[in-house]
């Protein structure tokens, strides 16, 4: 009777929790679908018009492939810090490399703002930057209120 219980309480709690990992997993998206997305989101939001989207966007991306390249070094370099063994002139040379990958960083964007006013204007910039902030923000919501269901 006692197995038979502890069977039953595991059933229980044990289905609930693949059915809601399998929905999390039904949420994700593919890095495709991120994309299109996010340029419909930004387009709408920053008031791009269809010309507009098609000359910015192929740069935008490009930028964003950059800047993932430097996050992931950045990332990588980072958990070697969390190495307990590290002598203090390493992880002095660590911080060099942390900062360096922020100013790359900085850098990138400098540069692909240039590139970004021979598309479009000044205040579009900025309603990009401002849309693809809250892009994510909205993404999270809409992601975790589809998760509750």
């Amino acid at each position: 009777m006692r197995f038979l219980m502890i069977c039953l309480m595991a059933f229980c709690f044990i289905i609930p929790m693949a059915q809601a990992e399998d929905g999390c997993q039904q949420n994700r998206l593919s890095p495709e679908e991120f994309r299109a997305k996010q340029q419909v989101y930004i387009k709408d939001k920053a008031g791009l018009t269809q010309e507009e989207a098609d000359l910015f966007f192929p740069v935008y991306f490009e930028l964003q492939d950059k800047k993932e390249a430097i996050n992931a070094e950045f990332w990588k370099s980072l958990r070697r810090g969390h190495k307990e063994e590290l002598t203090d002139e390493q992880y002095d040379a660590l911080m060099r490399e942390l900062n360096k990958s922020r100013v790359s960083s900085a850098r990138l964007e400098e540069t692909y703002y240039e590139k970004f006013k021979k598309i479009l204007s000044a205040k579009k910039i900025f309603r990009v930057q401002e849309a693809a902030m809250s892009f994510r923000r909205d993404l999270l919501k809409d992601m975790r209120h589809k998760g509750r269901r």
